[in-house]
């Protein structure tokens, strides 16, 4: 893993733009004392999801738990909101909801609508309850530990993870630095929101580099466009073409439906045409993230195949009339002879 795709604060380890690389069993250690396991898994990018609301806003609304047989349970395990993407205005923000089954989850199992007969109940628990229980938090739908029989069932497959964008206001702050005297005296102020720091502090934290990519694409073809990089921030990405920052619904508008923004921010091409070629750069608040340069082609097969096509149709309709006239010809000679 990176150093720059992760943050450690008070003792909370987060990875950004999280990769396959990065799965695997992680411990935490505070001098000779070990914390528990944990186990990452990274779960395929375009798996399903359903979009939906907090309770304050218009549906559609998150999906309330449901009792797979009478033991095991379905819920919804919600990350924390992260930040807004703007300051001062309204902006939005988002959290993700992940599908998890659990064993023994009264709290949940009270609330739980019965989807399934409990008849089934010894099919799952014979695989399933010792490892759910040394997972007592319960295990993600779609992970690899979860038993076959399990994770293929019915209310498993038809359960998907979620998305929840809110709308949200904050008000912009700035980070001053100051330096007083034991009178308290102003000495030096600096205002690190600026970039401006003081020789007391040390040296300030280095932003990650910008990550660039250059991506190849054929007309026609279908295309997502996900931003390479990540400004250590859990902000929503703004995107911008060239210079200027395209908002969701005018990207939607002006390609009639063919170009849209998915609720993961990234940039979905049903029908690639040339003019999207393009620079694309994505932007957490006014931080540049990462660079995205589209080059579209045509692709030569079809584009030849076509015309092989229609030149051999007519090569075939010259042979078929050369042929049709000759016959004629041998026929005319035959009956004056």
């Amino acid at each position: 893993m990176e150093e720059k795709d992760m943050a450690v604060d008070n003792g909370d380890l987060t990875i950004f733009y999280v990769r396959p690389t990065d799965a695997g069993v992680y411990q935490c250690k505070v001098g000779s004392l070990l914390g528990d396991l944990v186990v990452l898994e990274v779960l395929d990018d375009e798996d399903k999801y359903d979009v939906v609301k907090p309770e304050t806003s218009r549906g559609p609304y998150a999906c309330p738990p449901a009792l797979v047989t009478s033991e095991l349970v379905l819920f919804t395990s919600w990350s924390s909101w992260g930040e807004c993407s703007r300051c001062s205005l309204v902006g939005r923000r988002r959290r993700y909801g992940y599908c998890y089954v659990g064993y023994g989850r009264t709290e949940k199992a009270i609330e739980a609508k019965e989807i399934t007969s409990t008849s089934a109940t010894a099919l799952y628990l014979d695989d399933a309850e010792k490892l759910l229980l040394a997972f007592p938090g319960g295990l993600p739908c779609r992970s690899a530990l979860l038993p076959k029989t399990l994770k293929e069932s019915t209310p498993v497959t038809r359960r998907n993870n979620e998305i929840m964008i809110g709308m949200c206001k904050v008000p912009c702050t700035s980070d001053v630095f100051e330096v007083r005297t034991g009178g308290g005296e102003l000495v030096e102020r600096a205002n690190n929101s600026d970039g401006a720091y003081s020789l007391s502090q040390g040296e300030p934290p280095r932003p990650p580099p910008v990550t660039r990519a250059v991506i190849f694409a054929a007309k026609g073809d279908g295309l997502v466009v996900k931003c390479p990089g990540t400004t250590l921030r859990d902000v929503p990405l703004s995107w911008r073409l060239g210079r200027e920052e395209v908002a969701p619904k005018v990207l939607d508008t002006r390609s009639g439906g063919r170009v849209h923004l998915n609720a993961r921010d990234h940039i979905v091409i049903d029908d690639v045409q040339l003019s999207d070629a393009n620079v694309y750069s994505c932007w957490q608040r006014e931080n540049l993230a990462g660079v995205v340069k589209l080059r579209v082609y045509e692709d030569t097969r079809s584009k030849y195949g076509r015309r092989l096509l229609l030149v051999g149709l007519f090569v075939c309709l010259c042979v078929a009339f050369r042929l049709t006239e000759n016959l004629y010809v041998y026929q005319q000679r035959r009956y004056w002879s």
